[in-house]
This record gives C-alpha cells, sequence and structure tokens, in this order.
C-alpha cells in the first residue's frame, strides 16, 4: 500500500513563512549549543573540587552511598489562612543495598533513612501539617558519586489509605515517624550504585557524613519549605547540598540534620541519626533489614565488590595501587555514570602521587600530577555536558519539528473544510437535482409500460457466470435478451455491449431463452390494463404481473392470494451451497505446508472444488466455510505484495462444558512504507497477532464474550508494538493497516426485521487503518468497521459524500495506523452472526477498485467458494487493480456442520510467517 501516506502533504506556496520560521529556530537553537560548548570548561571546573583522593578512608568508602531526600506533600485542603497547598522537607539518607536490575522497575536500591520524612500518612516533617499525604520522593546523590548531582524518583501509588498500602516504604514503626524507614526506587541495569556495608557488631561511630554546600560547609540546609517560596525554588535549591563532608557524631536527638548516618573508620555503618530515637545502631538496622523478603536473597553487585576492593587496596599504600587501578577500571566499566571513581583511576595511574599506608596524603615530587589529574576529570566532564547539550539540542527540533508539523496539518484540514464549502450546493441546486430525478422517473415508468414482457433467463448454470459475457451474472438477474414474439415464441435479441468495469465494453453472447413462467389463475398478466403493485423492495409501482423490477431489478413472484407481489426464490437456489456441503473440506494442521495458489505467490485457500469428493468424511473438519485469495494487482504484479493474511479455525474443548467450541482467526493486514517495508510490516504484525492469539485460543478455558474482544484487542496492540520496535530497530518508517476476526461458536442476540434473535455465533472483529471487514446478510452487503483516514473524517463531518471518496486526492491518506507510535487506539465490535451470513474481510485493494453495491452484488451472485474469492479478486482487477488485494470470505454453515476434530487448522498464511506451537 505505497499510496497510502500516513501525514497530509504540503501545499505548494501556501505558507513560505513556515520555512523561514525553521531557519530562525534552528539558527537560535545552534547559537544555544555554542554557549554550552563554550560554558561546558566552567562548569567542569566547577564541578571538580577535589583533584586528589580524600585522606580519610571512610569518607571515601561510605560518601558515595550517601543520599539526599526531598520530600514532598500536598495538603488536604485549602485553608482559609494559606493558599499553600504543597509542603516538603529534606533529609539524609543512605544506600544499604543495591543489585544490577534485572527487569524493568525493579526496585533494586533500599535507601536508609528517618521515618519523620518519609511518613505516607502525613507530613510530620513539617510542624502542624500532619493531615498532609505524601506525593513525591526525590533522590539526590552525593559528590563523591558525581561531579553534578544524579536525581532518582521514587514511585509512589496514585492513591493510598494505609501504610502497607506504599510497599517500597517499609517502616520500622507504625506511625512511620516513631523510628528509622526503607525507601526503595529503580535504576537501569547500566547504572548500578555503591552501597555502605553494615558493621558485623556495634561499633562507637568516628564521624558522621553530611551533605552541604561546598561553598558554605558549614551552613545546613533549611529542613522545611521556607515561607514565602515554592515548592519548585525549595527543590532546586535543595540540589546545591550534595557536597559530602565528615561530621562530629551528634549526641542526642535533634542536634544534625534528619538521616545522617554514622561510620566507623573503615567506611561501614554503626548507627543513623534519628530525631525520636536516643540511639539507632547497627544491631537495629540490621533488625529492620530482616523484616524485608527481598533483602534477604543474595544479589549480585560488581559495582560495590570492585569500590570496596579498589578503597581498601588504595589505602593500603604504592604497593597495592596496580590491584587497586584495577578494581576500579572495573567500577567504571560496570557504571559509567560513576564519575568519582575518575579521582582514584588518576593517582593510583601515577606513581609519584602517592598515599602512605596508614592514610597519610605524600605530597608528589613531580608538579603536573595534580594538574594532569585535574585536566582528565576536566575533560571527561567536559564530554558529558556536551553531549547532554546535543541532546538537549536534538530533543527541542523534534520537539518543535511535531508542533510546527502539527500546525500545517491542521491548517490543511481547514483549507479543505473551506474547500469542501465552496463547492456545496445551494438550496436551489438541491431542488432542481431533485426535480430533475422525479422526471426521470417519470419516464422511466412511461418506457416500461411499452416495454415487451422481460422473461426469466436460463437458470444459473454456476459461480462463474454465462460463457462468453462480459461479467459474471447473478442467478436472480433477469435480461432483455428474450422477448415475447407476436406469435408467442421467444425470439432472441442481437449481443449487446456490457461494461467490465475497467472502462472498455465487452460483446455479450445472448442469454439463452426459454418459455415464460406460468401464470397462476386469475393473475394478470403484464400490461393488464394498467393495474399496478408496489415492489417489495425499492416500493416503486410496477405493472401487476411482472415477473421483475425494472427500478431496482428484484426476482418477484405473486403472493399466495395474488393481490401483492413477493420475492422469488428460485426452486434451486439451496443447490449449489448443499453441494457445496457435501463436497470436503482440506484440512490444514498448525504448522503444516499449505498448497500454493494458482494467483499469488502467496498462500492462498485451495480452491474447494479442485479436491477429490470422494475422500473419507471422517477426515474432514467441518468448520466455517472460508474462502481466501489475494493478488498484487496489475499495476504492481512484478513488485512485492505488501498484503498479507492469516486464516485458521479449529475446534477446541472446553473442559467445564465437555463440549466443542468452534473458533476461527482471521486477519488482512496492508502494509505502508515501500514495497519491501510495507510487505516486511504486514507479515510482521500478522505473525505476532498469530503467536499472541492461537496458543490462547487453543486453550480449554471458557471465556466470556468481554474476555474475548480483549484478547483480539491486546493482539492488535501487541502487532502495534512489535512493528514499532522494528521501525525503532531499523530506523525505519514502515508501518500498516489491520482488520482481524476472532470468530467462536458463542450465541448473542442481535435485532433482524425489528425482532431480537439469537445467533448461533458471534465475531469479534477489530480494525486500524481502513482495511474494512463487512457483513453480508440477507443479500445486503453491511460495512461493520469505520475507517480510519482522512476521507472518512470528511464524510463523517458532512463535507462531503460517501462517494465522493473514491476521486477525493487525499482518499489514500490514512491518519490511524500500526507502527507509528508505542501505544495505538484500535476500535472494537461485536458482531452477532447468524446461520448463512457472511463475514467479508478485505483491503482497500478491494474497496477502492470495487464499489460496495457491486461488492454486495458479486457475494449474492456466488456460493461461498473458491470461485467467490476469485470474482471478487477479479473484480478489483477490471476496476483497474492500482493495489494490492486481499480478501477473507467467512460463512456460517447451519450448527451440524460445525463439529470437527479438536485442534487449530491452518488455512492460509505468509510463506515467512511461522506458527507458534499449539
Amino acid at each position: 500500500m505505497s499510496t497510502h501516506g500516513i501525514t497530509s502533504g504540503t501545499h505548494k506556496g501556501v505558507d513560505r513563512w513556515h520555512g523561514v520560521r525553521y531557519a530562525i529556530v534552528h539558527s537560535l537553537l545552534g547559537v544555544v549549543l555554542l554557549v554550552l560548548f563554550l560554558s561546558a570548561p566552567a562548569f567542569a571546573n566547577s564541578a571538580t573540587r577535589r583533584a586528589s583522593p580524600p585522606s580519610q578512608q571512610y569518607l571515601a568508602r561510605a560518601g558515595v552511598s550517601v543520599v539526599r531526600l526531598i520530600v514532598t506533600y500536598t495538603t488536604a485542603k485549602v485553608t482559609t489562612s494559606s493558599l499553600t497547598t504543597s509542603l516538603a522537607c529534606t533529609g539524609l539518607g543512605i544506600i544499604v543495598k543495591s543489585w544490577t536490575s534485572t527487569a524493568a522497575n525493579d526496585a533494586n536500591n533500599w535507601v536508609l533513612t528517618d521515618g519523620n520524612l518519609v511518613n505516607p500518612l502525613g507530613a510530620s516533617c513539617v510542624p502542624g501539617s500532619s493531615s498532609a499525604v505524601l506525593s513525591s520522593i526525590e533522590i539526590i546523590s552525593s559528590s563523591g558519586y558525581t561531579a553534578l548531582p544524579e536525581k532518582y524518583n521514587v514511585v509512589l501509588p496514585t492513591s493510598f489509605a494505609k501504610l502497607s498500602d506504599v510497599t517500597n516504604i517499609q517502616c520500622q514503626t507504625n506511625p512511620c515517624n516513631n523510628g528509622a524507614a526503607l525507601v526503595a526506587f529503580s535504576t537501569s541495569g547500566a547504572n548500578t550504585l555503591p552501597y555502605v556495608d553494615l558493621a558485623p557488631t556495634d561499633q562507637t561511630s568516628v564521624a558522621g557524613l553530611e551533605l552541604t554546600q561546598s561553598s558554605s560547609p558549614t551552613v545546613p540546609p533549611p529542613a522545611s519549605l521556607p515561607k514565602g517560596q515554592t515548592v519548585t525554588e525549595y527543590d532546586t535549591n535543595m540540589q546545591n547540598y550534595f557536597t559530602v563532608t565528615s561530621v562530629a557524631a551528634p549526641a542526642g536527638t535533634g542536634a544534625q540534620e534528619a538521616g545522617l548516618p554514622l561510620v566507623n573508620t573503615a567506611g561501614e555503618l554503626v548507627g543513623m541519626h534519628i530525631n525520636t530515637l536516643s540511639s539507632f545502631t547497627a544491631a537495629d538496622i540490621k533488625t529492620l533489614l530482616g523484616r524485608v523478603p527481598a533483602l534477604q536473597i543474595t544479589h549480585a553487585n560488581p559495582v560495590h565488590d570492585n569500590w570496596v576492593s579498589g578503597i581498601q587496596n588504595y589505602y593500603l599504600g604504592t604497593s597495592h595501587y596496580a590491584t587497586a587501578h584495577s578494581a576500579f577500571q572495573n567500577v567504571l566499566k560496570e557504571n559509567p555514570q560513576f564519575q568519582g571513581v575518575q579521582v582514584f583511576l588518576n593517582a593510583t595511574a601515577t606513581p609519584a602521587s602517592t598515599t602512605g599506608a596508614g592514610g597519610t596524603n605524600k605530597q608528589s615530587s613531580n608538579p603536573e600530577t595534580g594538574i594532569g589529574a585535574a585536566t582528565q576529570f576536566l575533560s571527561s566532564s567536559t564530554l558529558l555536558i556536551i553531549a547532554g547539550g546535543v541532546i538537549v539540542l536534538i530533543l527541542l527540533i523534534i520537539l518543535l519539528t511535531v508542533l510546527f508539523r502539527r500546525t500545517r496539518h491542521k491548517r490543511e484540514l481547514e483549507q479543505e473544510w473551506r474547500e469542501a464549502q465552496s463547492m456545496s450546493m445551494s438550496d436551489s441546486q438541491i431542488k432542481a437535482i431533485q426535480a430533475q430525478e422525479q422526471r426521470a422517473r417519470q419516464e422511466q415508468r412511461a418506457r416500461v409500460a411499452d416495454k415487451p414482457t422481460l422473461v426469466p433467463d436460463a437458470p444459473y448454470p454456476g459461480p462463474g457466470g454465462f460463457q462468453g459475457s462480459g461479467v459474471a451474472m447473478p442467478p436472480n438477474a433477469y435480461s432483455a435478451n428474450s422477448v415475447n414474439s407476436p406469435n408467442g415464441q421467444i425470439a432472441q435479441r442481437p449481443p449487446q455491449f456490457i461494461p467490465t468495469g475497467n472502462g472498455e465494453r465487452t460483446a455479450s453472447a445472448p442469454m439463452p431463452a426459454m418459455a415464460t413462467p406460468p401464470v397462476q389463475t386469475g393473475q394478470a398478466t403484464n400490461g393488464g390494463q394498467g393495474a399496478e403493485w408496489p415492489c417489495p423492495q425499492c416500493n416503486e409501482m410496477i405493472d401487476r404481473g411482472s415477473t421483475f423490477c425494472p427500478f431496482c431489478g428484484v426476482q418477484l413472484s405473486p403472493s399466495a392470494s395474488g393481490l401483492h407481489a413477493r420475492f422469488r426464490i428460485p426452486t434451486d437456489a439451496n443447490a449449489a451451497f448443499n453441494a457445496l456441503e457435501n463436497q470436503p473440506t482440506q484440512a490444514f494442521i498448525a504448522n503444516a505446508a499449505p498448497q500454493q495458489s494458482l494467483q499469488d505467490s502467496q498462500t492462498t485457500l485451495p480452491d474447494l472444488s479442485r479436491y477429490d469428493a470422494t475422500r473419507a468424511s471422517k477426515e474432514i473438519n467441518h468448520g466455517f466455510v472460508v474462502v481466501t485469495r489475494t493478488n498484487p494487482g496489475k499495476k504492481r504484479k512484478s513488485k512485492p505484495n505488501e498484503d498479507s493474511l492469516l486464516a485458521a479455525q479449529g475446534s477446541r474443548k472446553i473442559s467445564a462444558a465437555q463440549q466443542f467450541q468452534q473458533v476461527g482467526l482471521f486477519v488482512i493486514a496492508d502494509g505502508m512504507g515501500g514495497h519491501a517495508n510495507g510487505q516486511d510490516a504486514s507479515r510482521l504484525a500478522i505473525q505476532t497477532i498469530a503467536n499472541y492469539i492461537l496458543p490462547r485460543i487453543s486453550h480449554s478455558e471458557e471465556v466470556g464474550s468481554e474476555g474475548l474482544r480483549q484478547l483480539l484487542l491486546e493482539g492488535v496492540r501487541a502487532a502495534n508494538r512489535a512493528v514499532h520496535e522494528r521501525n525503532i530497530e531499523q530506523h525505519a518508517d514502515m508501518g500498516t493497516t489491520m482488520t482481524a476476526a476472532l470468530v467462536v461458536d458463542m450465541p448473542s442476540t442481535t435485532t433482524l426485521n425489528g425482532q431480537n434473535i439469537t445467533c448461533p455465533v458471534t465475531a469479534f472483529v477489530a480494525n486500524v487503518g481502513d482495511s474494512r471487514t463487512y457483513l453480508f446478510r440477507d443479500g445486503h452487503l453491511r460495512k461493520v468497521t469505520q475507517d480510519h483516514s482522512v476521507v472518512a473524517s470528511l464524510v463523517q463531518a458532512g463535507l462531503i459524500e460517501e462517494d465522493d471518496i473514491y476521486t477525493h486526492p487525499k482518499r489514500n491518506q490514512i491518519y490511524r495506523s500500526l507502527g507509528e507510535k508505542l501505544d495505538i487506539e484500535v476500535d472494537t465490535f461485536i458482531q452477532p452472526l447468524c446461520v448463512n451470513d457472511r463475514l467479508l474481510l478485505c483491503s482497500d485493494g478491494l474497496w477502492d477498485m470495487v464499489r460496495d453495491p457491486n461488492i454486495e452484488q458479486v457475494i449474492k451472485s456466488h456460493a461461498p467458494d473458491g470461485a467467490l474469492g476469485d470474482s471478487l479478486i477479479q473484480a478489483a482487477l477490471d476496476g483497474g487493480g492500482e493495489d494490492n488485494v486481499s480478501v477473507i470470505v467467512v460463512h456460517i454453515p447451519e450448527e451440524s456442520r460445525r463439529t470437527g476434530r479438536f485442534g487449530i487448522q491452518l488455512i492460509d498464511k505468509p510463506d515467512s510467517v511461522q506458527m507458534p506451537p499449539l
């Protein structure tokens, strides 16, 4: 479907200012990038506050795991004394457990902090605000870990009523503000964090680890949101307090920031400063950790292991520098964002800059050593900042491009609206057309009164039509090739020229003549003194005794009383279908190699008439009667077919009811994005929906109507995600439309002729794009799905007529398709199917070339066998064959025919699609 466009094209010369705006915006973004590049060294210099490792081992080892928490609360209601609805506070914490993430949203990092900060049921860290509700927790890394603060967000539930509802906050007590708490957050596998080790026994702490401003290390931050400051301003300000420093271990409560970690000389955690507790020791921490099951599992963390090894060897002296350097290299390999390790890499790579075994820092004899270390760290920071600036620039360009495209698309739709309004007719024009139609009807009636009696054609010979005719004539059609001669004999009319659908005219052989049908006693013959009766289909008045309506062509016969016309049913109407039922169907088992179609390289359903009718009936699976056909079309017969289709059916045993249930999955996908990409997109979509649905419907669990609708919906969404991910991987721009039907032996109620009836089968239908699903019932065709196209939206808005979609310049542009974005809106329908109903799935290659009334006529003229599929394809080719065309027809036979073997059978699929194990 390479003629399809997902968005509208550009109007030439309509908006020259549009290009000027692009140039201005891109120039401004270039200036921003230049400023970022020139200012990067200054940023990097400010970030490089320490060119050599600290002299204290505990500060280096544990300082990288200290974090700052910025917690936001929302008040339950606005008070009359204040308009503030959000509160915020801050405190410290330290990472006590971390491991390499193995799944999305894995809570793989745990921070120990003061429960007073993260109380889910009240802002106890803000005096007088206990009724506020926790709304967000932001965690900021220390300067020991990164040159600039790294931010992590804790995922909280949208609503919670009790403490246990928040699973990633584990409190020591209830309420949470009377003790310590553990807070979990997620990082990716490439961002595994170092954590602090717990001291094996209770030991005396040598220091507490604080996060302060580099310019004022002794000034603590405000514990809660100051009056007159917004939450955003407070959050930004608190990110400046991330420089790790050591302070004296506090004595008593309230002397330091809440959550201040306490460490020993080796850098192991021996306690924490909790404002409401006199002491919180290593034993208390171990008890709290033991209450969380996830923390009892041994997890791998190569960042922590190599970091501890590198620090221990570094502070043992120069003889251990090689081991330390190797460990630090492994740290950076596992987590490139761990910038703090770079200082130790520089120190261990330069023997002249040494640290003694006792931890005393010795001055380097080489004056360039410290400068070289700072320069290397500066270069790394510069590159990171430049890379960040480039990413921001690219995102801005993408955002502005999307905004401009939306504006342009809106402008084009407005232009189409104005054009449609300018083409709309006035009331006087409409009345003139109506008067002209009325005159034409009167003239037609006058001509009918003078015409000879029309007699029915010879019995319909079969689905192929009369030999020699330009088109396949329906079995209930009547022609004027035979007329009553004056002597009562049947005379032949000369050959007529009838259109073939492609603009040409083909001579047709005269229709075989037959005797005039018998007339009931007392019935007036054609032309009987002007007596008339109404046609039961179009309600036009016609001559009493007419055997067909000259206005709509329906076949007629008199009612039992002879006073009214009724639809005539030929005596052999069911002969073709009964013969078809008695023919065997070819059984295809999943993963078996199907036969090849004579029409196309893609696998299609073999024509039922080509099989040996003597096959044993016990080998046959009488299910739904299914016909599939696909063709590349006239104009693309030498190119890959971008259409793909899937047809599979079978029966499954429902364990609860101990009975077989017939099921079928039928899908048509029409690819876009160039011939090869379009074919890849449609076949990938077919493969994905088959993998998703077929194994599930082969199970024996009983599923209700809503469950089956949801199953089909999720199958289409899975196909969309697969095509979208392929676009991301290959930087492609392919897509596909899809219409799918999941047909199940499940009774459902519908309205027929004003009465509620129960149909034995239900079809669950889904579509995205402009591939369609139709219902054929009682001789009439009705569209089940709605096109997601520009012209369909114009028809719904009343701007154009239904027939205009075939000639509108934007008829091939759709606004929804699989693959364009990660999530897609899918239309779903539930359609009851009665006996003899037919479901038609097709790509736009059929309905764009053949109008709906003509499709209806083709289906009406054929039994549900291979000839029906061939005729639908041929009608599309005769109409121009400009696109690939694919059809699936599902006929609902009598209930007695819908029994068969257990399992799913393959009817048709593309060659490259592999069926899933069932």
